[in-house]
């Protein structure tokens, strides 16, 4: 578990500029997915008790559809857990010196990678959709010399905050280390 007061590889005069994860309306949206995918066989069962309750009267038939309900059911669960642990465990963090990125890619499968501020390109936040817009999250862009976008940051809470504030980090960090690096 990542505590806030003890980064990865922490240097002594390193400070915590943001933690992000994704926006908390991310993980509203597929908790209703899951909740409408657990609800549609209900509805299946309720159509048919309605339209043809003989073709639920038989025992045979009962135990298998209950059994068939039972495992669908969870199943759906699992899918959410997995969704919980995706959206919990992907982590953005900014400091005054790097940035990490620590993604859940699978169950046992963790990415976790690393860039110093100095080393930053190009930031971009883009903001898709009317939804997105209005609740103000998106995705932030960081390039860096990587013929690709190194960090992605996914339908985090305002992107253009993020975007603006770590681009000042990296140009005080780019001052920082040509004022070292002059003789």
């Amino acid at each position: 578990m990542l505590h806030v007061h003890h980064l990865p590889n922490q240097a002594p005069d390193e400070e915590l500029i943001f933690l992000l994860r994704r926006h908390g309306v991310v993980a509203v949206f597929e908790v209703f997915k899951y909740a409408f995918l657990a609800a549609f066989p209900w509805f299946v069962l309720f159509v048919l008790a309605r339209r043809a309750p003989e073709a639920l009267g038989q025992e045979g038939y009962q135990v298998i559809g209950f059994l068939l309900l039972v495992s669908f059911e969870l199943f759906v669960w699992l899918l959410l857990y997995r969704a919980f642990v995706d959206y919990y465990l992907d982590v953005w963090i900014v400091t005054n010196k790097r940035i990490i990125n620590i993604e859940q890619e699978d169950l046992f499968h963790r990415k976790f990678s690393e860039q110093k501020l100095f080393r930053v390109q190009d930031v971009t936040a883009v903001q898709k959709g009317l939804l997105a817009i209005f609740l103000n999250y998106g995705n932030v862009s960081i390039q860096t010399a990587a013929p690709q976008a190194r960090f992605e940051f996914e339908q985090i809470p305002r992107p253009n905050e993020v975007a603006r504030r770590i681009t000042e980090l990296v140009e005080s960090d780019k001052k920082h280390h040509a004022a070292m690096t002059i003789p």
